[in-house]
């Protein structure tokens, strides 16, 4: 997906790009509360990159890898039934896999299915990522998804000028620090 996702992901691992208020990597890690995660990322951003591994075989035979550029639904919870050395497949992409990565893959690249028990990816766990504009298509719905998750919506706790028009009140969230300037709809 690096390729494909480029010139964003020249300068960022896929996993940092945003679709919605969050980016794939915050989406990800929030199905695994309080658990170390790390990351792998191509050699050219390693340096960059918190909590990174730069040795991909260290203590492997029960690390989950996660595709970053997965964007997740409210099923991929079960990402962790994948058992040691299989992977769930979607479209002819790895999705996640559990154990040793192949010995010939790089991060950024498409990972090789064979070295996997190959297993259909359960539906309705989210979609894999080609293109900038699958993240451009799917920003509404993650902003309104997110939204309502992160904040109650229906609240103007801001300043809004009485020139200024809400339209659909019940789906804002405005914060005691926002204001509204005249004319503002």
């Amino acid at each position: 997906a690096a390729l494909t996702l480029e010139p964003l992901s020249l300068t960022r691992p896929v996993w940092r790009l945003r679709c919605g208020i969050r980016t794939l990597e915050q989406k990800i890690r929030a199905f695994f509360p309080g658990v170390k995660v790390f990351s792998y990322a191509r050699p050219h951003l390693a340096g960059i990159i918190d909590n990174s591994i730069s040795n991909k075989r260290s203590d492997v035979r029960n690390r989950l890898w996660v595709n970053g550029s997965f964007l997740p639904e409210s099923g991929f919870s079960r990402v962790t039934e994948i058992e040691p050395g299989y992977a769930w497949v979607a479209d002819g992409r790895v999705v996640a896999f559990r154990g040793e990565p192949p010995a010939e893959w790089i991060s950024g690249t498409h990972l090789p299915e064979n070295g996997f028990h190959k297993v259909d990816a359960p539906q309705n766990i989210g979609r894999l990522v080609r293109y900038t504009w699958e993240l451009v298509n799917a920003m509404n719905a993650e902003n309104a998804a997110e939204a309502r998750d992160l904040r109650p919506l229906g609240q103007i706790q801001g300043d809004v000028h009485p020139s200024a028009h809400l339209i659909g009140a019940g789906e804002i969230f405005m914060a005691a620090e926002c204001r509204l300037s005249p004319g503002v709809v």
